[in-house]
């Protein structure tokens, strides 16, 4: 089956925004209702657009290429396909049960971290592992996707994703925690009832389709190698990788007030020695590098720079009063942040991106190559092999977000909701159900589509005691629409990766969405009669 089916589906989404600035007015939102007019897209647009998505979003696309890099590495480390091997026969005969804690796993630190991009990291794995546990590509993605967009529906704590919402309503982010967190209980109740209805109608597989999936599971690199091989170095190191990551976008400051990670960072990268302290000390690391490396020749260099160095310092400040020691000396006992210059412009926990992590996962590849002693040839060949892969994801994720320049340039969406909003007066359920799905749409990013709509029904909706509803609403709805909507990028990704007709998946998924839509409808309606 060709790959190209999720690149079509973006690109008539593409045209079709297209064709809606030519159709729709255009107004936007700013302490008031501002009409523009028509705002037409143009051919030269069409070619300056990615250029702008790249700009402002091509840190998501690099993170792309950390993840093929990651796994190229992974691919190249025996105990990897070990791993997931005595999980699957771990699992035997509790796979249902196994899948059901992935979906919640998942679910919980998508909600309480905003992790929804990120967890892409670990969809390789996840699938790999369904895969093996004897389960279809369908399962595959319904465990990750599913699971990722369910956590997104129940956000409770995740703050990069809907700040939006909270400055709107100028609300906390624990405004309508009850309901958030029955959304995320009852939306994974219903995706893993719906999963396993699904696996009990599942055909057995045939050979076909057998060798059709062994292309996502990692060969055995060294049979030998594999009995012997310990895979504690990797599970250690890639669960270092997830704490760190959930660490990182907990919003320790923003909502729970702690600024321990702000003040550690800020003490780290702030910490000063004299300039020739760090010198010496680099020079120091060398040597030892040098000797561990059996390179005496070289070491014994070393150790003559700091002992020139160290003798400059003595004569400099005790000995010798000349003009030029003077200067040596004051230039080499400037204070010097070695952390901070070291490390560059560091976040603290709490403020970490995407960004950030595409560091952290390239270390870490780097990291068990070491320990497993991959050859250099076999790390570069391996991320080669990864980048080479990723560029099609990451193409796919420039052209989503080309959308979302399309719309923001040429705000035509705005007049779309202000009609529907007509229909009814007031805050009505349904009317705001259909503007966060067609706003889910429009815009890729969560805070784009709360951006896009909240602000002005703001403006319409006067009593501030149903604000609560109008948050948990948008947020759950659009994360629903995550869950089949053509700009979905965890959606479109992972598509793109199992090879799964846009179509195919919408006929699987349409019954499911609808039993989630139904009991958010519900909560909402309950919730705004309470208020």
């Amino acid at each position: 089956m060709k790959k190209h089916n999720t690149l079509k589906v973006v690109l008539i989404t593409l045209l079709t925004f297209l064709v809606l600035s030519w159709i729709f007015t255009s107004a936007y939102y700013s302490n008031g209702y501002v009409e523009q007019g028509r705002i037409q897209m143009g051919l030269f647009d069409v070619f300056s657009y990615p250029v702008t998505a790249i700009s402002y979003f091509g840190y998501i696309a690099l993170y792309v290429f950390a993840i093929g890099m990651f796994y190229g590495v992974l691919n190249h480390i025996s105990a990897y396909r070990v791993m997931i091997d005595k999980l699957a026969k771990s699992f035997k005969g509790k796979e249902k049960i196994a899948l059901a804690v992935i979906m919640i796993i998942l679910a919980i630190i998508t909600s309480f971290t905003g992790l929804n991009l990120a967890l892409l990291l670990l969809f390789p794995f996840i699938i790999s592992l369904v895969l093996v546990m004897g389960y279809d590509k369908i399962v595959a993605a319904l465990t990750t996707v599913g699971s990722v967009v369910v956590g997104v529906m129940g956000t409770t704590f995740a703050y990069n994703n809907t700040s939006i919402l909270a400055s709107a309503l100028s609300l906390k982010v624990t405004s309508g925690m009850v309901y958030k967190i029955i959304i995320l209980v009852l939306g994974l109740a219903i995706l893993i009832v719906n999963t396993i209805i699904y696996i009990n109608k599942m055909a057995k597989r045939s050979k076909e389709d057998t060798k059709e999936l062994e292309a996502y599971i990692p060969e055995v690199v060294n049979a030998k190698e594999s009995k012997t091989t310990k895979i504690w170095p990797l599970v250690l190191v890639c669960d270092l990788i997830l704490v760190v990551m959930i660490l990182g976008f907990i919003p320790w400051s923003a909502v729970f007030g702690v600024t321990l990670f702000d003040d550690v960072t800020s003490a780290v990268t702030g910490f000063t020695v004299p300039a020739f302290v760090a010198l010496l000390v680099l020079l120091l690391i060398i040597n030892i590098v040098l000797f561990v490396k059996k390179k005496n020749k070289h070491a014994y260099i070393i150790d003559a720079a700091v002992a020139i160095v160290t003798i400059v310092i003595l004569i400099g400040r005790y000995l010798v009063k000349a003009k030029l020691f003077k200067t040596l000396v004051s230039a080499l006992s400037v204070d010097f942040a070695i952390f901070g210059k070291f490390l560059g412009t560091v976040k603290s926990f709490g403020n970490w991106s995407l960004t950030d992590i595409s560091l952290l996962v390239i270390l870490g590849a780097i990291i068990l190559a070491m320990i497993y002693k991959v050859k250099c040839d076999d790390v570069f060949d391996g991320m080669i092999n990864g980048i080479k892969k990723s560029i099609v994801p990451a193409i796919l994720v420039v052209l989503v977000y080309f959308g979302l320049v399309i719309v923001t340039y040429h705000p035509f969406q705005l007049p779309i909701y202000k009609a529907i909003f007509g229909l009814t007066k007031g805050f009505n359920v349904f009317t705001s159900t259909i503007v966060a799905i067609i706003a889910t749409v429009f815009n890729s990013d969560p805070m784009y589509v709360f951006n896009s709509v909240v602000p002005y029904l703001v403006s319409l909706v006067t009593n501030t005691k149903v604000y609560p509803v109008i948050w948990v609403l948008y947020q759950s709805v659009s994360g629903l629409t995550m869950f089949v909507a053509p700009t979905s990028i965890v959606l479109l990704l992972t598509l793109f990766y199992l090879d799964i007709p846009y179509k195919k998946w919408l006929k699987t998924v349409w019954k499911l969405t609808l039993e989630i839509l139904v009991v958010l409808l519900i909560v909402c309606t309950i919730a705004l009669a309470i208020v």
